[in-house]
C-alpha cells in the first residue's frame, strides 16, 4: 500500500508464512515508496509487485537474485540474506528500540500474555523506530 507507505506481510494463494507472527503490516521509507511506484502502476492489490516471482517457485528464484546481489558487496559467504534480518535486530537494538518494538518489526512472536491484548504498534511508531535505526547504519558508515 504505497499511498500508506506500508508493506502487508500475509500468506497469499502462492505461500503460507513460517508462523503467525510473520503476518505484519511495515512501514516503508518514502524512498522505498518511489522505487515501488513504478512496479505497482497499472496492477491490483492484490496482484504481485514482481509478476516473475508472483508464482510457485517464485521465492525461490527471488531468494537466489537476492544473494547473487548480496554476494558482489558482502563477500564473506557465512553471511546470507538473514544475516541481513540479524544486522537489522542489532540496529534496532543500538538506535534504543524497545524489545517489543522490535519483535512488531521483525515478526518474531511475543509469548507474554499482555503483549496479546489490543492490536499491536501503530505504523508510525514502527516507522520512527525503523527510520531511527537507518539513520544509526548512516552515522556508523561515516
Amino acid at each position: 500500500n504505497l499511498q500508506e507507505r506500508q508493506i502487508h506481510i500475509r500468506t497469499n494463494a502462492i505461500r503460507g508464512l513460517k508462523t503467525a507472527s510473520s503476518a505484519r503490516l511495515l512501514p516503508i521509507s518514502d524512498d522505498l515508496v518511489r522505487a515501488l511506484q513504478q512496479h505497482r502502476q497499472g496492477k491490483d492489490a492484490d496482484d504481485p509487485v514482481f509478476e516473475r516471482y508472483g508464482r510457485n517457485g517464485g521465492n525461490t528464484a527471488a531468494s537466489a537474485l537476492m544473494m547473487k546481489r548480496l554476494r558482489k558487496v558482502v563477500p564473506d559467504q557465512k553471511k546470507s540474506l538473514h544475516s541481513l534480518r540479524h544486522k537489522k535486530k542489532d540496529d534496532l537494538r543500538n538506535a534504543g528500540c524497545p524489545e517489543e518494538i522490535s519483535k512488531a518489526i521483525l515478526g518474531h512472536s511475543n509469548s507474554d500474555v499482555a503483549a496479546r491484548y489490543g492490536s499491536g504498534y501503530g505504523q508510525d511508531t514502527l516507522r520512527q523506530w525503523m527510520e531511527r535505526a537507518a539513520q544509526g547504519m548512516k552515522h556508523a558508515a561515516e
